[in-house]
Parts: C-alpha cells; sequence; structure tokens
C-alpha cells in the first residue's frame, strides 16, 4: 500500500503535468493562429504589390489553396478580374529560380523572386531589393510594365546583371513561360 501522503504528491503532480500540458497546448494554438494570420496579410502584401488594382486572391484550380496554386486570380472590388499572379520557374546559373509573374491587360504588372540558388553577389542580385549600379531601378523593377509582347531577351530587352547573364535570362525565360500560360487562358494571340 502507498503512504497517503505519496499518493496526494502523485495526484498534485498530475494535476500540474496536466496544467502544463493544457498550457502548452493553449500557448501553441493561439501562436499558430497568430502566425496564420500573419502570413495570411504578408501574402496579401505580396500579392497586392504583384496586382496592385486587386482586392482579392483567388486560386485558378478551386481545390487548390493560395499557398499551393500555380495560377491566382486578382479581383476587384466590383468582382472584376483584374489579372493573373502565375507561378514560374526559369533557370538560371546554379538551378532553378522560382518566381511569381503579375499580369494584367497586355502587361506584366510585376514580378517577384521566391527562391534561386544563384551566385552570391553575382546572380543573387536579381532579388535584391537595391537598384542596380548607374540605374534608378531595380533588376526586378524593369519589367513592370512591360509589354507580354516583348521578347524578354537579354540580347534585345532585358539589360542584364553584370556578370549574370544566364541568371537574368533566367528569370526573363520564367515571365515568357507565365506569358504563355496567361495568353493560353485569356485567348490572346500573338502580335506579329
Amino acid at each position: 500500500m502507498i503512504p497517503i501522503h505519496t499518493q496526494r504528491l502523485l495526484l498534485y503532480i498530475a494535476r500540474l503535468a496536466l496544467i502544463c500540458a493544457l498550457s502548452l497546448f493553449l500557448v501553441n494554438l493561439i501562436t499558430s493562429i497568430i502566425t496564420q494570420n500573419r502570413e495570411r496579410q504578408d501574402q496579401q502584401y505580396s500579392f497586392s504589390k504583384l496586382l496592385p488594382l486587386a482586392t482579392s486572391f483567388v486560386p485558378y484550380a478551386k481545390d487548390r489553396t493560395l499557398e499551393n496554386a500555380n495560377i491566382i486570380i486578382g479581383w476587384d472590388h466590383a468582382h472584376k478580374k483584374i489579372g493573373y499572379i502565375i507561378r514560374s520557374t526559369g533557370h538560371g546559373y546554379g538551378g532553378p529560380i522560382k518566381l511569381l509573374v503579375g499580369i494584367s491587360g497586355s502587361k506584366v504588372t510585376n514580378i517577384q523572386i521566391l527562391s534561386h540558388v544563384e551566385t552570391a553577389g553575382m546572380g543573387s542580385l536579381i532579388a535584391h531589393s537595391e537598384p542596380m549600379a548607374g540605374r534608378s531601378f531595380t533588376f526586378q523593377g524593369q519589367f513592370s510594365n512591360k509589354s507580354i509582347f516583348d521578347r524578354f531577351s537579354t540580347h534585345e530587352d532585358i539589360l542584364t546583371l553584370s556578370g549574370a547573364t544566364i541568371s537574368s535570362q533566367g528569370v526573363g525565360d520564367g515571365i515568357l513561360d507565365a506569358i504563355k500560360l496567361y495568353r493560353r487562358l485569356e485567348n490572346v494571340q500573338y502580335e506579329d
């Protein structure tokens, strides 16, 4: 037989463990809700930079979430389609360059580099937020309001990063892939 004071001590320890477990569960639950809300706000902000006139965003395929969608439709307050955000991949010097491309009408509204494995200090500047040397815009900024009928070629209409032509063209190729998908979605014919 266990002495009564040992039984009380064990019961006290069990209650304390239960209270601690419940407290950890509640803290985890509250933290995850706050984190999800913050991620949703960050995503909304990111999408609104890609399609500035859109106020809401819906995945193109109804069975997907915004986080996993390859195509996102931007809508305004009147539920008029503003454009698309298309997830695309170009191939740089170091590997894949994953990006989001905002397209509205006949213009690329903006792009966002999601990830890359380009050489630090050279190709990695494709995602840099500061203007390029001697220029008043960022590498990504040159694609804002660019026509979907451009060739997106480093030899014609993309200002390349010095020493990172392959990385620069990889971004251009990713944008072109997104434009091809957009043209199919909207039945946009090629210009001669």
